[in-house]
């Protein structure tokens, strides 16, 4: 179960049969293109019911943007693809984001 305080600091369950679905489906992802993961990162998501934008712009002192961004009532979700190591930076940029859920693909 994922859990999480809301305003009055009550636990709250966060649709976890959905986001257990999100990330089985995301480690079915086979694309190596950075596009085709965003593709098919928001076809998951769409098919989930998210709001999905990809490249989201963000300000971090200059202009940034998060790969793929996604929403769903009060829950929100970034990704932002890697293809080798995570960079400071894109963990700046999920920072200022603050999504529910952060993912690096």
């Amino acid at each position: 179960m994922i859990e999480y305080k809301n305003k009055n600091l009550k636990y709250q369950n966060i649709e976890s049969k959905n986001v257990n679905l999100l990330l089985e489906n995301f480690f079915k992802i086979e694309a190596t293109n950075h596009r085709e993961v965003q593709e098919q990162a928001r076809k998951i998501l769409r098919s989930l019911g998210y709001y999905v934008k990809l490249e989201k712009k963000i300000w971090i002192g200059q202009e940034g943007k998060i790969d793929v961004f996604a929403k769903k009532g009060s829950y929100s979700i970034g990704i932002k693809v890697e293809h080798s190591t995570i960079r400071k930076k894109s963990i700046e940029k999920l920072n200022v984001l603050k999504p529910s859920l952060a993912i690096f693909y």
